[in-house]
């Protein structure tokens, strides 16, 4: 089981890796990326067969694979002017990992959702916000905060909730 995880991790971090080296990460590639990997998580099963190992106390088969990547990350984000040491990218991608992980082995449970048929729009969702947090850890001008929806209720700054038709203000 140990060598089918190794070589399905090593596969998944040169696909990113590909994408990382050449910092080709505009328009919804980091999306569509995140949803590649969420797809190996969660349908083809990645999450639960590394859960497994991890609860078996099984060592990480493919670390060797996730360090170029870590490093080509943090490359990538200096050249691009983000500020951030080392750990910084590392813990990037780690926690992008454990939130695909998560969403992939617990995110219905955690939503109150049936098992058997999960809330696409809501796990959707959870990706595009995972998406934009992903993206504004890259590219330092892009904000990490959600898109509010039509005719959401936000906080002003003096700490009233206004409608965002409510802060439109007429010339």
């Amino acid at each position: 089981v140990a060598e089918v995880v190794k070589r399905r991790i090593d596969a998944l971090n040169a696909e990113v890796l590909a994408v990382v080296t050449r910092g080709d990460i505009e328009g919804d590639v980091v999306p569509q990326l995140l949803r590649r990997l969420f797809t190996t998580f969660s349908d083809e099963g990645h999450a639960r067969v590394s859960a497994f190992l991890a609860l078996e106390g099984s060592r990480n088969p493919s670390i060797d694979g996730v360090l170029p990547l870590m490093r080509a990350l943090h490359a990538m984000r200096m050249l691009r002017g983000v500020k951030a040491d080392q750990e910084d990218s590392e813990f990037l991608v780690l926690l992008t990992t454990f939130a695909l992980f998560g969403e992939a082995v617990a995110g219905p449970l955690f939503r109150a959702e049936d098992p058997h048929a999960p809330d696409a729009a809501a796990r959707e969702r959870f990706l595009a916000r995972l998406a934009r947090l992903v993206q504004a850890q890259l590219e330092p001008n892009v904000s990490a905060a959600p898109a509010p929806a039509a005719g959401a209720t936000r906080r002003a700054r003096s700490g009233t909730a206004t409608s965002s038709r409510a802060r439109r203000r007429d010339p």
